[in-house]
């Protein structure tokens, strides 16, 4: 077994040195197969750099580990086909929005990768470019805000407060003009670029109007008119028979952003939304979500692309486990009891970690809470680990290269 480890983690710091000249379908030497598939070293460990620092044993340990998630991964989503969960209509459902989160996700690292790239709003975030005299003169004029705090504590505070100041009015400048160069439509009308501004101003510190925020923003109004609805009074408690509309006529929209067509429905948080204004609250959600697609299609324009290195989990594969652990009762951690024996025993075992935190103000109910949480995690950790030593044996693995074991244990 330590041989086995040993080549594997040779073989991948060789990839990790050379993955540029790799080809796709280099994915390197079949580390171990579940049934009919086979496992390859890419497979195993998707990112052989992080190899490269790491002491021998701790990378013997490493990849042990990740050969055994690869394993269980594979065992898990052959289990979940042989229930044949992916024809099950629900299950299609729950992916299509899996995918559009994903896809969502997505964006929202170009929008991120592009503002880095843009150096005047890398210049406005450095906080050292402030000048003593700029922080001498405000001090003076802002005196009595600062009263009872030392001189020194005061400087460094304005200086923050400055920098974040001109930060956010360069970014309200640069993000003015690209929403003016990226057309977007809801349906068949065209969103005026006045109204992404005001809300570039409501939401990144551009307005001086305390009663700015009290009012609905005009992308919102112009989300409701779009689908014939009303902004309702605030009410606290939230009515499912009055959501409905909401959910049904604004989920029924299609935005357009540049050249890219989106229904609102597919929106990663749009059940959360249009419930929250089906109650008189609108909120920033429904900005920012807009406002990062439209980053993301200025960047493309701008041939910007962004390597995906969060969103690499198969959302097929990810869901079917997840339905899988459901049917299980495994999903949920909040379904196992925690006894206050259990409890006691815990905090014993654990009593510095919980020091700090029982000698705070309700550090008591604090710490049982914790205790409690870490438990349950304990508890559905276990539950699952069983639960696929008791898959795995309906799979003929094998351990190549190299290894006599047949089986590995969790």
């Amino acid at each position: 077994m330590r041989r086995l480890f040993s080549l594997l983690i040779f073989s991948l710091i060789a990839a990790g040195a050379n993955a540029s000249a790799q080809a796709d379908e280099d994915r390197g030497k079949v580390m171990a197969t579940v049934g009919d598939v086979k496992l390859y070293e890419q497979d195993v460990i998707d990112n052989p750099d992080v190899l490269v620092s790491m002491p021998e044993v701790e990378r013997e340990a490493y990849c042990q580990r990740r050969l055994n998630s690869a394993i269980d991964a594979e065992v898990l989503y052959q289990s979940a086909r042989k229930q044949r969960l992916h024809e099950d209509e629900t299950f299609r459902r729950r992916l299509a929005k899996a995918k559009s989160a994903r896809a969502q996700g997505q964006q929202q690292l170009l929008a991120r990768k592009y503002e880095e790239q843009q150096s005047e709003l890398v210049a406005a975030r450095n906080k050292s470019t402030i000048t003593a005299g700029e922080i001498a003169a405000y001090y003076e004029k802002h005196q009595d805000k600062y009263r009872g705090r030392p001189k020194q504590s005061a400087l460094k505070v304005i200086r923050i407060q400055l920098a974040t100041a001109r930060a956010n009015g360069v970014y309200r400048a640069w993000l003015k003009k690209v929403v003016a160069d990226v057309s977007v439509r809801i349906d068949s009308d065209q969103l005026p670029v006045a109204v992404m501004s005001e809300c570039i101003d409501r939401y990144h510190g551009g307005t001086s109007n305390r009663n700015a925020n009290t009012r609905i923003d005009p992308l919102w109004q112009a989300i409701l008119d779009a689908a014939d609805l009303q902004l309702p009074a605030v009410r606290c408690q939230f009515d499912a028979a009055a959501a409905e509309p909401y959910i049904e006529r604004i989920g029924n929209l299609e935005l357009h952003v540049g050249q890219s067509a989106y229904q609102l429905r597919d929106f990663s948080q749009f059940d959360l939304m249009a419930r929250n204004v089906s109650t008189g609250c609108s909120g920033s959600a429904m900005f920012n979500t807009i406002k990062n697609l439209i980053i993301a299609e200025q960047a493309r324009r701008e041939n910007v692309t962004c390597v995906d290195t969060v969103f690499r989990v198969d959302p097929e594969r990810a869901l079917m486990t997840w339905i899988l652990f459901e049917r299980a009762d495994m999903a949920d951690p909040d379904s196992y009891e925690i006894t206050e024996e259990e409890i006691k025993l815990y905090r014993t075992e654990h009593r510095v970690r919980f020091e700090r935190i029982q000698k705070t103000q309700g550090g008591e109910d604090r710490v049982n809470t914790l205790a409690t949480r870490m438990l349950k995690g304990e508890k559905i950790k276990a539950a699952r680990s069983a639960h696929i030593r008791g898959l795995r044996g309906d799979f003929n693995i094998k351990i190549y290269e190299y290894s006599s074991a047949g089986k590995l244990e969790l």
